[in-house]
């Protein structure tokens, strides 16, 4: 069922509509529970074709939560993670065939090769679904045209100006192009990205603040959202989730 459809629902059964695909399966499934007389829910995922399907014991209905990637947000993920890969290979096959090329545009090659780096993470984030994703390579590609715009009268690993051969006019049009369809994911189909950063960057994120912040509280991950929680050490209990209302057991 789209999200449309589970809202429709929500709204028939006098819930709350808003929240995100996964939030709006849960709160079904709570009010589903609380129907059968209170009894929890005992799920087995199981993997499937598009996500993963819970199949609860006492009823015959199978719900399953989509994968967060769209087709289309792995689709633009790819091509900019190729787009990457291949702004990285230009610097490389420059450096090995152009003598002194390293020595001449040792300031433009770094430059590109974060570029570059940065187009692949980007798209790496694209294609597992994250929104972030999205805004990163949208501000590369404003760096990146920016500083074509810098070199457009010189040869350089960071600009298609060509020795000024290129008109600037066609150095805009390719980057606002290139941030259109960045965009498309967010313009088309913003439901299906997901906030944060990969559970690498988030782990390493979480580290820096939690040394930060109070060291009398620890932190936990909402086991449906993935939304880190910071309830205090000693504390053993049930919580309940302010992102996606689900319960926890700590």
């Amino acid at each position: 069922m789209t999200l449309l459809d589970l809202k429709k629902i929500c709204k028939e059964r006098g819930l709350r509509v808003g929240g995100k695909k996964d939030e709006v399966i849960i709160r079904l499934m709570e009010y589903d529970e609380s129907l059968g007389g209170g009894a929890a829910w005992q799920t087995t995922p199981v993997t499937v074709a598009g996500g993963v399907a819970f199949n609860p014991q006492q009823n015959t209905q199978f719900v399953v939560i989509g994968n967060s990637n769209s087709g289309l947000a792995s689709t633009m993920g790819t091509f900019i993670l190729i787009f990457g890969i291949f702004r990285i290979g230009i610097v490389f096959f420059l450096g090995m065939f152009w003598d002194d090329f390293m020595g001449q545009y040792v300031i433009e090659s770094i430059l590109a090769f974060l570029i570059g780096i940065s187009y692949v993470f980007g798209g790496m984030m694209i294609m597992a679904g994250y929104r972030n994703g999205v805004f990163l390579v949208l501000g590369t590609l404003v760096f990146s045209g920016l500083l074509s715009f810098v070199y457009s009268d010189e040869w350089s690993p960071l600009s298609i100006g060509m020795d000024g051969f290129t008109a600037p006019a066609y150095t805009f049009f390719c980057s606002a192009f290139c941030m259109i369809l960045t965009a498309l994911p967010l313009l088309v189909a913003p439901q299906d990205l997901k906030d944060g950063w990969p559970e690498g960057v988030q782990r390493m994120i979480d580290s820096k603040t939690t040394s930060t912040k109070n060291p009398e509280k620890k932190k936990v991950r909402c086991t449906s959202c993935k939304q880190p929680l910071r309830v205090p050490n000693d504390f053993k209990g049930k919580v309940r989730c302010p992102s996606c209302e689900a319960v926890l057991e700590i």
